[in-house]
């Protein structure tokens, strides 16, 4: 019972009021409550001595924590030996110097290294180091999906509350981290010399001890913190919200992520997706690389696999694409063995070895038998990557061996070089194409040109035009200009990214209105030019308009017909005929048509002019024209470019496609067909139809004509016989 000893009436309305104001008033507390106030205020300094942590333990080796802050490789081997228990292979410790790099000058770095090559670990303790030593602040790890980046922040957690390296060089972040003893709940009330940590420890995020220096030593007393203090790692997913993160720090500072790891941002479904692929790619350059302040350079880091042609590993890796990154892509092996004979007998050894003894036992002995053979004029990346306990003596044996196993997976995975569909069909490269140029600037008209087609291919937000001149007796073709409308900044862009399109040129329009005043300027445009070249010039003889895009079909014909040039253009349709169709040879003719090898000209309903091409055939047709050297007839060259990469694109619209032989033996062609990314190949279409649109005028392959028949050729023909 409280005893409340006053001069006052306690009986008095006013009496509490008035012994609250009063500065003499004597409380006198019973031996109970006297006792109960004691044991509160020793419960709350034993809180508060379990809930303080401090100091912090001085650091165990300050030589070996100068040599570790400054060499990303030195804490590699030093704090983690048993992550790196193999000799490092030339690729490891150049890809790991090119990181540190990247970490202290703010640059992107995309990465493809063989599976299993440790680049997931390498760049996990790359972004561990960049914290530790206070070079970055705000590190943001970015997964394929939700629980991809998860994974990586449960070994970041991991590594710094067991590695005991890292606590004896690192103890102003590890130690508060150890005194949690794994309970996230105890972050709240963690104090440091009488400070809080402000630590938070969650499955999303991390946000390291805010520590004064000065705690190591209990005799100063530093107002300054230390350089880890409320670093950020957090958690994000490539297709969730990541665009304006921050977090302030007890210094008032406004953190912004300054280094990002973006790893596996696809999967084999994404990958085969060129609308996935097109919206992470937009997503990783307007949204992850704007996640820095406006005066700080983001450092960047993509752990990448390339599945396919043109993914987006493939696309990132490509420093024509994305000059901003810097692109490497590492491989298992770089010089192929010089006796692959032998190899393929390895291979059958192995098939057998493990089908009998369910071992590589019988393969191994054979391959110690002939190894100087087999060895000869080999380099692999890391010939310490072998697995003895499978009985695999090399790190070559142990590549062949996957590369025997499963040869599509391991160009893949270990060569991140993936192959397209088999084919038969020659077909040059892009880097071959993109290099089949002729001696002729862009618009310079070669001396034994005669003739000029151009095309159009529609689209719904561009025009795809091209101009190509001919020399009709042996269909040499060079390719003089060719752009969109409207024109593009860009040497690199698609479809999608375009940044100048029909709708911002002609805004408030329809898609009909648009189209009619696109290709009305464009024809206009092509019309009117004139290529010349030794004081002669010529002008273009027929050009040809893509009427199939979806519903463009009505007003491709309505501008044909009432443009002023109408007399130069034509109508176009294309369908790809396949071996159990009959070809357009074969098809019964009709009056009025004008019939060619695999194209006809006809009257269309409207009354106007319509030009129908078996697509197969002329794409087929084009493609032998590119293998043809430069120079011989039937060629078919570039101009010469300013830039070294200005014909990059064309030449990755012309391989968007891949030929296949089908059919039975009384007809067998080529069919192309586009893999299921669906890269833009508009130049493509319009190229093979330069070439119909020649053979229109007359263009045909004589050279390979007996000499009888070329002597005989003097009446003038409209027709021309493919030969490929």
């Amino acid at each position: 019972m409280r005893h409340n000893r006053t001069k006052r009436s306690q009986s008095s309305g006013e009496a509490p009021k008035q012994a609250s104001a009063s500065h003499h008033q004597e409380v006198i507390l019973t031996p109970y409550e006297r006792r109960k106030e004691r044991e509160r205020k020793r419960q709350a300094a034993q809180s508060r001595d379990d809930r303080d942590i401090g100091p912090i333990p001085p650091v165990g080796d300050p030589e070996l924590r100068q040599r570790v802050t400054d060499s990303l490789l030195q804490f590699c081997l030093e704090c983690f030996p048993k992550a790196f228990y193999l000799e490092l292979s030339d690729d490891q410790r150049e890809a790991i110097a090119t990181i540190q790099d990247c970490i202290e000058r703010g640059r992107l770095f995309a990465l493809a290294m063989p599976r299993s090559s440790g680049k997931s670990t390498i760049l996990t303790i790359a972004l561990l180091w960049a914290v530790l030593t206070g070079r970055r602040k705000y590190v943001c790890l970015i997964g394929c999906d939700k629980n991809a980046a998860t994974k990586l922040l449960v070994n970041i957690k991991l590594f710094l509350e067991s590695n005991e390296t890292l606590l004896d060089l690192f103890p102003e972040v590890c130690y508060p981290i150890r005194r949690l003893d794994r309970k996230p709940n105890k972050c709240k009330g963690q104090l440091c010399c009488g400070e809080p940590t402000r630590m938070t420890w969650n499955g999303y995020a991390l946000v390291l001890p805010t520590v004064k220096s000065g705690k190591q030593d209990p005799e100063q007393d530093s107002e300054t913190y230390t350089p880890q203090s409320g670093a950020v790692i957090e958690c994000c997913w490539i297709m969730g919200s990541i665009r304006g993160k921050n977090l302030a720090t007890v210094e008032g500072e406004q953190l912004r992520p300054d280094l990002f790891l973006l790893d596996d941002p696809q999967n084999e479904k994404t990958a085969r997706s060129a609308t996935q692929t097109e919206n992470r790619l937009n997503i990783i350059q307007n949204a992850i690389l704007e996640l820095a302040g406006p005066d700080i350079s983001i450092a960047g880091f993509a752990a990448v696999t390339v599945i396919q042609k043109d993914d987006l590993a493939d696309q990132l890796l490509d420093d024509n694409k994305f000059p901003e990154w810097q692109g490497k892509r590492y491989q298992t092996i770089y010089e192929w063995p010089t006796n692959m004979a032998l190899w393929e007998q390895y291979g059958i050894k192995l098939s057998e070895s493990m089908k009998t003894l369910k071992t590589i036992e019988l393969a191994t002995a054979w391959y110690v038998a002939n190894r100087d053979a087999m060895d000869a004029g080999h380099r692999i990346a890391w010939p310490a990557r072998f697995k003895a306990d499978r009985g695999e003596i090399s790190g070559l044996q142990s590549a062949m061996n996957k590369f025997l196993t499963n040869p599509t997976s391991f160009f893949s995975e270990y060569q991140n070089d993936p192959r397209g569909t088999a084919t038969d069909v020659q077909l040059l490269t892009i880097d071959q194409l993109e290099n089949k140029i002729s001696n002729y600037t862009r618009g310079e008209l070669p001396p034994a040109a005669n003739m000029i087609t151009s095309f159009i291919d529609v689209q719904g937000e561009l025009l795809y035009w091209l101009v190509v001149a001919w020399e009709r007796d042996t269909f040499s073709g060079w390719i003089l200009e060719y752009g969109t409308w409207p024109e593009q900044v860009s040497n690199h862009f698609s479809l999608r990214s375009a940044q100048n399109t029909l709708s911002k040129k002609y805004p408030g329009m329809g898609q009909e209105a648009r189209w009619t005043a696109g290709l009305n300027s464009l024809i206009t445009h092509l019309a009117a030019k004139s290529y010349s070249g030794q004081n002669r010039s010529l002008a273009i003889e027929l050009l040809g308009i893509d009427q199939a895009y979806g519903n463009s079909t009505r007003t491709v014909r309505s501008v044909v017909q009432s443009h002023p040039n109408r007399t130069l253009l034509l109508a176009c349709q294309g369908k790809g005929i396949g071996p159990e169709q009959r070809s357009i040879n074969d098809w019964p003719k009709k009056d009025g048509e004008l019939r060619g090898d695999n194209y006809l000209l006809k009257t269309a309903s409207d009354g106007g002019r319509l030009a129908f091409a078996d697509t197969n055939a002329y794409k087929s047709f084009t493609n032998a024209r590119f293998n043809v050297a430069t120079g011989d007839p039937g060629s078919l060259s570039l101009y010469r470019p300013k830039l070294q990469t200005e014909h990059r694109l064309f030449a990755e619209h012309c391989r968007a496609e891949v030929p296949s032989v089908k059919g039975s033996d009384n007809r067998r062609i080529e069919v192309w067909t586009s893999p299921p990314n669906r890269p833009d190949n508009h130049w493509w279409d319009g190229l093979y139809w330069t070439a119909v649109l020649a053979a229109i005028r007359g263009a045909r392959l004589s050279h390979l004509l007996p000499t009888a028949q070329r002597r005989a050729k003097r009446k003038p023909k409209r027709t021309s016989k493919l030969v490929t």
